[in-house]
């Protein structure tokens, strides 16, 4: 009898009478069907000399991988990094005139959200610093719409905020998105984008677009109040890598 070469299953020998076949191809299947017993769930994996054995299922949760050698069974890789991580949440205090995000750092890009803010009284403005910085360091352009557009900017100069949203009233609530990018430049200036709404007793939008003329690293954005004070009011102040 011969055997073949990587699992040693018996096979008929050439001089083997025909009347011994059945018997041989019995020896020879038993020994196949031997070779690759496994229990439910397991895979075959090829090994170093050419033989297949068995991978037992993996524990729950875990994924088949590669160790660079052979197949294995591994926790999954972590979830990628979030596109935007919550960095502060809160309320904006009854009576203040300032809401003063500071401690910035590790973030390129940041966007806050603002709702439900009311003021005190009619008359201001709500305006928005970036690092405190009352210096003619910023530029816009934007469009405020009520029933029909007009056309905001600053001069050519610079002004000493970006300016968000015009005409404070007690009456009307303001919902408004501010967007800066480059956050962590020390070398170029800084883009950023805001847009809202202002609904109540009036109802109007605004769009504004700008850039902060100013090669620091952002560390602090200040929203403010002018001729009067917040009286209510949330935000969300989330950032990206």
């Amino acid at each position: 009898m011969a055997t073949t070469p990587n699992y040693g299953w018996v096979t008929p020998a050439p001089t083997d009478f025909v009347t011994d076949l059945p018997a041989d191809f019995e020896v020879f299947a038993d020994a196949v069907d031997a070779s690759f017993t496994a229990s439910e769930g397991d895979l075959l994996v090829g090994g170093a000399t050419n033989i297949f054995s068995p991978l037992t299922i993996g524990a729950n949760a875990t994924v088949l991988t590669s160790n660079g050698t052979t197949a294995t069974w591994a926790a999954p890789a972590a979830a990628g990094t979030k596109e935007w991580d919550l960095v502060a949440s809160g309320t904006i205090a009854n009576g203040s005139s300032a809401l003063n995000l500071t401690g910035l750092t590790g973030k390129d890009s940041y966007r806050l959200i603002v709702s439900g803010v009311r003021a005190s009284g009619t008359g201001g403005q709500y305006r928005l610093r970036i690092n405190n910085d009352t210096g003619s360091n910023y530029n816009f352009y934007g469009f405020r719409v009520t029933s029909t557009p007009t056309l905001e900017k600053d001069g050519d100069s610079g002004t000493t905020y970006a300016i968000i949203s015009t005409g404070t009233d007690s009456s009307n609530s303001t919902e408004f998105i501010f967007d800066i990018s480059g956050c962590l430049s020390t070398t170029e200036h800084k883009l950023w984008n805001a847009e809202g709404f202002i609904y109540g007793t009036s109802i109007r939008g605004f769009t504004h677009s700008g850039v902060y003329m100013s090669n620091s690293a952002i560390t602090e954005l200040n929203w403010l109040i002018t001729s009067a004070t917040f009286t209510q009011g949330s935000y969300k102040l989330y950032g990206s890598a």
